[in-house]
């Protein structure tokens, strides 16, 4: 009877965790912030679909520090904008969890300007 040897187990290395940094070389200064936020803006004034979502999405993210899945994932009747509510309820967050991510004034007069852009045009 012949003996089968077995097959000894690879161990393969663990792939580095990323260095990768947060510098103010990678961030925007206050200026080009100013700068994107007017041109969209101005650009979102023509009225166009991917104009007004540019310029809603880009308030959204900057002002609330959401990310792009939990973004993707916004459901508009998880923004609570009536009066004395300003906040996003964030379904399937970080880890699978909710949250609630309280709202300042601009954003919330964004956030119901857009629902009524949304109801007029599609």
């Amino acid at each position: 009877m012949e003996t089968v040897m077995p097959i000894p187990k690879v161990l393969r290395p663990k792939p580095k965790r990323s260095q990768w940094t947060v510098s103010a070389q990678k961030c925007l200064q206050q200026d080009e912030e100013e700068r994107l936020f007017k041109n969209l803006k101005d650009a979102a004034k023509t009225n166009t679909r991917a104009a007004v979502y540019r310029y809603f999405i880009f308030h959204l993210t900057i002002r609330t520090g959401l990310r792009a899945s939990e973004v993707k994932n916004l459901d508009i009747q998880n923004c609570a904008v009536g009066n004395n509510q300003s906040s996003i309820e964030v379904m399937r967050g970080k880890g699978g969890k909710n949250a609630i991510v309280l709202i300042g004034p601009k954003l919330k007069a964004h956030i119901r300007a857009f629902i009524r852009w949304r109801q007029e045009h599609e």
